[in-house]
């Protein structure tokens, strides 16, 4: 105890970073439930059939999240990163009951099938094309100008605070409300499932998500 209160001390007040105690498990707490939650979404948009531009609008700001949201945050990451973690997890956490959310999607195999990676590679599941940005459609699998979604329902909700906002939405009867059963709530589930093995509290494991992905709030 008296190494890790000098070491978090050190990196705390002359490195400028913010320290998390984290159980050694497979993956912390970042990517072990982090990596889960960004794999979960591809899954839901694609069983919802739900566009690129749909899911991020939600799980941008709405959530309390950063602009960057999902599937823009997996073209930052870089697709073959994301594989390789949920790859690693899938062979050392076969007793967890909800791995299979981290097996790879359709529209996700396609990509890495072509090379197509993020922004690494210029495609992904959006690329620029000049000043235009383009996203995938998972009809189609070819890219198409960006559309902005039409979701009335967030901007109704989205002046409210996060918990009143998040919960209206989670009672509607929209492409919101459907997206957010089958994704937020088996999310936070699967946190209060995972909590107690990677964390040593939930104090610890909402800090890897607020300081490490940049959400508001965490589970």
């Amino acid at each position: 105890p008296e190494a890790i209160e000098k070491l978090t001390r050190f990196l705390e007040d002359e490195v400028a970073r913010r320290v998390v105690l984290a159980k050694d498990t497979p993956g912390f707490i970042a990517n072990r439930f982090g990596m889960w939650s960004m794999f979960h979404a591809i899954h839901v948009a694609e069983k919802l059939r739900l566009t690129a531009e749909q899911v991020d609008a939600i799980t941008g700001p709405f959530l309390g999240r950063p602009r960057s949201a999902s599937f823009r945050l997996n073209d930052i990451v870089g697709l073959d990163i994301m594989q390789d973690i949920a790859n690693n997890l899938l062979q050392r956490c076969s007793g967890d009951p909800c791995l299979d959310s981290l097996k790879t999607p359709s529209t996700m195999a396609f990509l890495m099938e072509k090379g197509w990676i993020g922004d690494k590679s210029g495609h992904g599941y959006y690329k620029k094309e000049g000043k235009e940005l383009m996203a995938l459609d998972f009809a189609t699998m070819a890219y198409r100008e960006r559309l902005e979604p039409m979701l009335p329902s967030l901007a109704e909700q989205g002046k409210k605070p996060i918990g009143e906002r998040i919960a209206a939405a989670l009672e509607g009867r929209d492409e919101v409300g459907e997206f957010l059963r089958a994704y937020l709530v088996p999310t936070l589930q699967y946190a209060n499932y995972l909590k107690e093995e990677i964390s040593h509290n939930v104090r610890n494991f909402d800090r890897v998500m607020m300081w490490g992905f940049g959400w508001d709030l965490g589970p």
